[in-house]
């Protein structure tokens, strides 16, 4: 089978990007033939290699609706795959199925939420209305429309949608002891992660357990200095923020408890491989993902958005409970086997078929 994957960026290092690059891989291990058509990624180093057999087109200052037509027309008639899949999130990757012969076979991926789609793209569009349209125009479009979890599903309405989880990404998972006095944050230092939420959160946890410190990876953005907020919070021999590295199974078994603090997560990949490590995990309630992983008080805790107090208070009772702590570490770990990456894959390669034929 031949198919085509259509993104923006995938030189990041967030839970896209990993995914994507596992699954696409896996793809190509299995003898499928698989062409990645990215644009907007000004040519930067891929984070998560891809497999030597996937053919990738990066186009770049593809930003106007005239260039991406043709660039989407083009490589379709070159490649004439037998499948086009859709990852891009932003407004015009729900044009693809008006750009390409009627009879092409057309998932779309949604690695964002409804809600988000609507307020993050053109703001004028949001204000008038045209994004809310196009989305429910084009989304019915789609041979196939797949959403991340039960919870966003909901808020579609639609006859062709699927729900399939992203895949856990790290290879057999070390498991933590549970032992270390270290707790773990992992995703972009940006607002919509929480990353404010989880210094406060940190603040009064380190008030009782100054013997314990917050281990933070990930990329930084400018719209948040962390550094600087974790050194006039006096937080500096607490709080250590360390680059991503891809090999993060290491520091999840290194740690004893994982916190999510986002505004809005779709899923949550790092909650399945924190918890395919063992760890019991904390996170806000927040759309869509993470009560989707999450069944409170059993493998983790789930705190009502954004209550900063109830947040430090269940982190401090899993530092000050070793045997709730490792019994829910154990929950954890069982609950993550149905993000099995063979079981997640069987789903896709389900839908492929069933799409084509």
């Amino acid at each position: 089978m031949k198919i085509l994957y259509i993104s923006t960026r995938i030189d990041g290092s967030g839970g896209l990007q990993r995914s994507l690059s596992v699954r696409l891989n896996h793809l190509a291990k299995i003898g499928y033939e698989i062409y990645l058509l990215t644009t907007n990624s000004e040519n930067l180093p891929i984070y998560f290699p891809l497999d030597k057999r996937i053919i990738q087109i990066d186009r770049q200052n593809v930003s106007d609706l005239f260039s991406y037509k043709k660039l989407i027309q083009t490589t379709y008639k070159e490649i004439n795959p037998d499948l086009v899949i859709v990852t891009d999130n932003g407004l015009k990757g729900f044009l693809i199925p008006f750009l390409i012969p009627e009879n092409a076979k057309t998932v779309y991926e949604l690695h964002s939420t409804k809600d988000q789609l609507i307020t993050d793209n053109n703001k004028l569009f949001g204000i008038l209305g045209i994004s809310k349209i196009l989305i429910s125009i084009s989304s019915k479009k789609f041979n196939a429309f797949i959403v991340l979890s039960k919870n966003e599903a909901r808020k579609w309405n639609l006859k062709n949608l699927y729900v399939i989880p992203n895949p856990i990404t790290i290879p057999n998972s070390k498991q933590s002891s549970l032992q270390n006095k270290k707790v773990i944050f992992v995703g972009r230092l940006k607002l919509v992660k929480g990353v404010d939420f989880l210094i406060q959160i940190w603040d009064k946890v380190n008030q009782k357990h100054p013997d314990w410190t917050l281990e933070v990876y990930g990329e930084k953005f400018s719209e948040f200095d962390i550094q600087k907020t974790i050194n006039e919070k006096g937080l500096g021999n607490s709080i250590f923020v360390h680059e991503p590295v891809s090999e993060i199974e290491e520091k999840y078994s290194e740690a004893s408890i994982f916190l999510m603090t986002s505004r809005i997560e779709p899923f949550g990949l790092v909650l399945t491989e924190a918890m395919s490590c063992g760890l019991p995990c904390v996170s806000f309630d927040a759309p869509t993902g993470p009560s989707s992983i999450i069944e409170n008080e059993h493998n983790g805790f789930l705190i009502s958005c954004f209550d900063i107090e109830l947040f430090s208070t269940k982190v401090i009772e899993l530092i000050e409970n070793e045997n709730l702590r490792i019994q829910m570490g154990k929950n954890a770990k069982k609950s993550s086997e149905k993000y099995n990456r063979e079981k997640i894959m069987q789903q896709w390669i389900m839908l492929y078929n069933k799409v084509i034929n």
